[in-house]
């Protein structure tokens, strides 16, 4: 069988000389004037209606020109005149380009790929993707996305698009590979935010050094993009990285840059806050905790961030104060914790006040009894003890 990449080829062969009008759209859509490729080709159909090719040719034209709607008409009366894969596939285009992705998914999915090149497959299959993932289909869309990165191994455009729907789809290690090819092919800023996206989540689903190396790997992919483009999001995004990485005091620089670019948003005083209580230095996460409070009215980000101050009191022994933002936090676990550990603590004092003064005590005995030591007689009369009495005369 034919391919398609020969059907244009073959149609300008059977039909040369057929007609001025055809000849001369023809060589208008070849050279790019799609508003000249149209007129002599409505006169092709207009003279010949049950001609296929010409209505194909008419609507290729008229979809290059953004008329899509005339478009679908075109090349829908081209496929009920011969509904075969060249015409398909066309079809297929105009729904998806004018946004009838419900009808592309069905037109593009009963295509026989075939008879299709290895490149033809994959701009297939982003096709049928796109329909499928916009009419909410997106399991297949995934599907069909991993046959066109399969298609189009050097395509960086293909490699991000799967890596992206892997990624939401939440198949973290394809999404990984792909977006790793894709910033191989084009390191835009895009393709890095994706890949170090992909890595932060990688390293969040696994154990142990794999954990660890996934994400040092997002913090070189996120350290390029900040290169490329120091935005707020980027910043935040390479301090996320560096946390999980355990760079904490790189992290705290990295939040407090992002806190300089947009200090109106809570999420690099919440970081701040973690990176700064990962290196013990709680007195100097607790105002950035205080900051992101004060910066979010969002309930389940307040959640999180009396959480955190809960365990930044806890660790600082403040009691009162832990159990109070345990409570802002609902988490009556670390309420209940907190007041045992109060408890030991306290009994713990009591006795070691109790040691301290039993110490004292004993320090003040051994201290009388130097100086009972040093009193006049005191000592001759212990010498003479065992002397014989005087006796009478």
């Amino acid at each position: 069988m034919k391919r398609i990449a020969g059907s244009f080829a073959l149609v300008l062969a059977t039909t040369a000389g057929v007609h001025a009008d055809w000849e001369a759209g023809v060589q208008a859509f070849q050279q790019g004037n799609y508003t000249q490729a149209i007129e002599e080709l409505q006169e092709v159909t207009s003279e010949n209606p049950e001609w296929a090719d010409g209505h194909w040719m008419l609507g290729s034209a008229q979809l290059k020109a953004g008329r899509t709607s005339d478009a679908v008409s075109s090349l829908r009366r081209a496929y009920d005149l011969d509904p075969s894969t060249k015409m398909q596939f066309a079809l297929g285009q105009a729904y998806v380009a004018v946004g009838q992705y419900a009808d592309g998914a069905s037109i593009l999915a009963k295509m026989d790929t075939s008879v299709l090149s290895a490149e033809q497959r994959g701009t297939h299959a982003q096709l049928l993707a796109k329909a499928l993932a916009e009419s909410g289909q997106t399991d297949r869309a995934v599907v069909e996305l991993a046959k066109a990165a399969e298609a189009k191994p050097d395509d960086a455009a293909v490699q991000y698009q799967y890596g992206v729907a892997a990624l939401n789809a939440g198949d973290t290690d394809a999404a990984v590979r792909a977006l790793t090819r894709a910033a191989e092919l084009d390191a835009s800023s895009d393709v890095l935010r994706a890949l170090a996206k992909a890595r932060i989540r990688q390293g969040r689903e696994s154990q142990g050094e794999s954990k660890l190396a996934a994400y040092r790997q997002a913090t070189q992919t996120a350290s390029r993009l900040v290169a490329a483009e120091a935005s707020y999001d980027n910043v935040v995004l390479l301090g996320e990285a560096q946390l999980g990485a355990r760079q904490y005091s790189e992290a705290a620089a990295t939040f407090q840059r992002a806190a300089g670019l947009n200090s109106r948003d809570w999420l690099a005083q919440y970081y701040l806050g973690q990176a700064y209580t990962a290196t013990g230095e709680y007195t100097r996460a607790e105002p950035a905790l205080r900051r992101a409070l004060d910066l979010t009215s969002a309930s389940a980000d307040q959640v999180k961030i009396w959480g955190q101050l809960g365990f930044v009191y806890e660790k600082q022994r403040s009691w009162d104060q832990a159990k109070t933002a345990y409570g802002r936090a609902g988490n009556q676990a670390a309420i209940q914790r907190v007041a045992t550990n109060q408890e030991t603590a306290e009994h713990n004092q009591e006795v070691e006040q109790y040691n301290k003064t039993i110490e004292e005590l004993e320090a003040e005995r051994e201290e009388l009894e130097r100086e009972l030591g040093r009193l006049p007689g005191v000592g001759a009369q212990d010498d003479d003890e065992d002397d014989e009495p005087p006796r009478r005369r």
